[in-house]
Parts: C-alpha cells; structure tokens; sequence
C-alpha cells in the first residue's frame, strides 16, 4: 500500500522539479542582500552630509548598537513583566496562614 502512496508522490515532486526553472529562485537568494542596499543609502547620505566613508561607517555602527541596546531592554522589561504577572499569580493562588495560639511578641 505504501507503495501506491509513494509513487504519486514522487511522480508529483518531479514534475514540480521540473516544471519550476532554476532562474525562478534567484529573488529569494538576492533578498539577503537588501540590507547591504539599505547600508549604502544610509551611508552616501551621511557622506552627502560631509563625512568621510570610515566616519559614516563609525556612525552607523554606532547607531546599530544603540537601537541593539534598545531592543535588549524592550525585552528585559517584557520578561520583567511576565515574570511579575507569574508571582502576582502565585501570590494569588496562595494560602493564608492558619492562626497561631501563641502570642507573638512585638519588637
């Protein structure tokens, strides 16, 4: 029965092999690259502003890691936040203590 299954199945995947030319895949491989095209522009605009190419280079990578630094707390502070909605939760769902006999003496 397996085979029945299977030779449909590799008779569909040929045919989509082959009815699919190689060319069609190359805007899936350039799309890597459209960072490298946004880094350019910014680049020659920081140039168009007066700065050297190493001055715009420094600029940029200075802005990357600030807005790095910037999505690294954005997360801290969501997890900060699960984490208290977990204790409030915890805290919640706990018991109260049962009364104690004894006198508890005050400091």
């Amino acid at each position: 029965m397996s085979r029945g299954i299977a030779r449909p199945l590799q008779r569909s995947w040929i045919a989509r092999g082959r009815a699919m030319p190689l060319n069609q895949h190359q805007p899936c491989r350039a799309a890597p690259f459209a960072e490298l095209d946004a880094h350019n522009q910014a680049s020659n605009a920081l140039q168009s502003q007066g700065l050297s190419p190493v001055q715009a280079a420094g600029s940029l990578m200075h802005q990357i890691g600030d807005q790095a630094y910037l999505l690294s707390s954005i997360e801290l502070f969501w997890v900060c936040g699960w984490m208290s909605l977990f204790v409030i939760s915890i805290v919640w769902l706990t018991r109260k203590p049962a009364p104690s006999d004894h006198v508890v003496a005050a400091d």
